[in-house]
């Protein structure tokens, strides 16, 4: 089991943990987020599942579309981060 030690470990799992939360919220309520006709601040389209155009604010819409991965680089990164925390932390064993 992955246990976090380090402080940029658990840093990166909390923030990772919050941008997971808000792809959630705005991803999972996207109607909440778009309106059906473009304006001038809803610029960015995206078609849903049931074939119906949404448009977002930008980064809204850019979250949407980009989010998951976002999410899974973030979850790279946390490792990353524990596993040089970790080394760098250590004693050199010679």
């Amino acid at each position: 089991m992955l246990s976090l030690r380090t402080l940029a470990g658990k840093v990166t799992a909390y923030l990772t943990g919050l941008t997971l939360a808000a792809f959630w919220v705005i991803a999972g309520a996207n109607r909440n987020w778009a309106v059906g006709l473009p304006d001038a601040v809803h610029t960015y389209g995206i078609r849903n599942r049931l074939g119906a155009d949404l448009f977002f604010r930008p980064a809204i819409g850019w979250f949407i579309e980009h989010g998951f991965w976002v999410c899974a680089a973030m979850v790279v990164l946390t490792l990353v981060a524990e596993v040089a925390g970790r080394l760098l932390s250590s004693p050199a064993a010679e």
